[in-house]
C-alpha cells in the first residue's frame, strides 16, 4: 500500500470550495482586461463599479466540467512526453532571484548569464528533475529581455521541458514566435508543447490585466497555463489557513472559469506557493510549518476542480546549507509529496526564495529521491515475506 496524507476530509474540502463559490457571486473579483471582463459578462457575470465581476457558482461549475486531470509536456530534440498528473511527482527548479551562493567561492553575489546556464545545465543532468523554470535574474541582461533569455538559455542547455515565466503580452507574443520557429508551425506546437506559461494571480481576489490577456491567448492557441497563487496569509490573504486557502481557491478558480470561457480544452496546471506572513519581521517566512499545510491542502483543492496540482517544495528561510535548511526543505515537502502532488517547483532556493545555489540543487535532488521512496512503500507479497529464506 502506498501511503498517502490527507490533511483535509472531504467535508471541508467542500466547505472551502462552496466558500470559495460564495466569495466570487457575492463579494466578486477586481477584473482588469476589457476583453474579459466582456467574456465574464457574456456568460452570466455581473460587472459592478471599479471592474468588480460577480460570478455566478453555475458559471463556474458549468466551466469546470472540462477540466483534465493530465498534461502532456514534450522534450525538443528526443520522443520523450512528460505526463503531469500520472500519478508520479514531477520535480522543477524554480527561481526569478537576482543572488547567487556561488560553490566556487562560497560568496553571495548577482547572478550573470553564465550562471543561468550553468544552472540550466544542471537541470537537465539531474535525473530527479523532470522541467524546470528559469531559475535566475541576470545582472547582465536588460529588465526588458530577462523572460526572452529565459527561453534563449533554456532550450539552448536542456531539451526538458521549462516552465517560462511572462509578465506582459509584447513578450508573450515573442515567446510564441521563438515557440513556432522551434516547433516548425503553430500546429505542432500546439499538438506537442515543450513549455508552458506560468501566470501568478494576485491577492487579494485580483485578476490583473497581463494575466488576463496572457491567459485568454495561451488558452486560445492551447499553450498549457502554469497557474499559481501567491499570498501571504496576514498580508494579503486572511491571517487564518482556511481564510487563505478560501481566497486562493476563488481566485484560481475565477481564472480557471475565463480560460474555460475562451476554450473548454484549455491546458491548466494549478500551484501554489502561498506562505505566511512574519509580522514580526514584516517579512514573508516559507521554511515554517505553515507552508506544508497550506501546499498540502491546495494540492487537495486542485484535485477537487479535477486538474493538475502542485505546489513549492524546498523552501527555507535559511541563507545557507545548514541544518535549518535541510530540516525546512524536507519539513515543507514532506506533506504535499505524501498529498499525492502531481509537481513540485522550488528546487535550489535558499533565504526565502531569495538566492539561488547549485549545492542546493544536488541537495534537493536527494531530498527528491529520499522522499520518493518513502512514498513507494513496500510490498507483501510472498516473495517479500521471506518465508523459504527463514527456512
Amino acid at each position: 500500500m502506498i501511503p498517502l496524507f490527507k490533511l483535509l476530509s472531504h467535508a471541508e474540502l467542500q466547505k472551502i470550495h462552496e466558500t470559495s463559490l460564495n466569495i466570487l457571486e457575492t463579494v466578486g473579483i477586481r477584473v482588469d482586461g476589457d476583453e474579459a471582463t466582456k467574456i465574464f459578462q457574456s456568460s452570466g457575470a455581473i460587472i459592478e463599479s471599479e471592474n468588480i465581476v460577480k460570478i455566478p457558482s453555475s458559471v463556474v461549475i458549468e466551466a469546470l466540467r472540462t477540466n483534465t486531470s493530465q498534461v502532456k509536456l514534450f522534450h525538443r530534440n528526443s520522443s520523450d512526453e512528460m505526463v503531469i498528473g500520472d500519478g508520479v511527482t514531477k520535480h522543477s527548479a524554480v527561481g526569478w532571484t537576482s543572488r547567487i551562493l556561488d560553490w566556487k567561492i562560497g560568496k553571495y553575489r548577482d547572478a550573470k548569464l553564465a550562471d543561468l546556464a550553468e544552472s540550466v545545465q544542471l537541470c537537465g543532468a539531474i535525473d530527479e528533475i523532470s522541467w524546470f523554470m528559469s531559475p535566475l535574474i541576470c545582472s547582465d541582461v536588460s529588465a526588458s529581455e530577462q523572460e526572452l533569455y529565459q527561453f534563449k538559455v533554456g532550450v539552448e542547455n536542456s531539451n526538458k521541458p521549462i516552465i517560462l515565466s511572462v509578465s506582459d503580452q509584447n513578450t508573450l507574443d515573442k515567446i510564441l514566435h521563438l515557440g513556432v520557429i522551434l516547433a516548425g508551425n503553430k500546429e505542432k506546437m500546439r499538438e506537442k508543447p515543450t513549455f508552458s506559461i506560468a501566470v501568478g494571480l494576485m491577492s487579494p481576489l485580483f485578476l490583473t490585466s497581463e494575466l488576463c490577456d496572457i491567459s485568454i491567448t495561451c488558452s486560445r492557441l492551447g499553450i498549457p497555463i502554469f497557474l499559481y497563487t501567491s499570498s501571504m496569509a496576514g498580508a494579503t490573504s486572511p491571517v487564518t489557513i482556511s481564510g487563505t486557502l478560501a481566497g486562493n481557491h476563488a481566485e484560481t478558480l475565477a481564472a480557471v472559469t475565463l480560460m474555460k470561457l475562451v476554450n473548454p480544452d484549455a491546458k491548466i496546471l494549478c500551484n501554489s506557493y502561498s506562505k505566511i506572513f512574519d509580522m514580526k519581521a514584516a517579512d514573508v517566512s516559507p521554511g515554517n510549518p505553515e507552508f506544508g499545510l497550506l501546499a498540502a491542502a491546495s494540492v487537495q483543492l486542485g484535485k477537487v476542480i479535477g486538474l493538475p496540482s502542485g505546489t513549492g517544495m524546498f523552501f527555507t528561510d535559511s541563507p545557507q546549507m545548514d541544518m535549518q535548511a535541510g530540516m525546512e526543505k524536507i519539513g515543507g515537502s514532506f506533506l504535499p509529496l505524501l498529498s499525492n502532488s502531481d509537481f513540485s517547483s522550488g528546487m535550489g532556493m535558499l533565504g526565502k526564495a531569495t538566492i539561488h545555489s547549485c549545492a542546493s540543487l544536488m541537495a534537493d535532488a536527494e531530498v527528491v529521491s529520499y522522499l520518493d521512496r518513502i512514498k513507494k512503500g513496500f510490498g507483501c507479497h510472498d516473495d517479500h515475506l521471506a518465508l523459504d529464506t527463514y527456512k
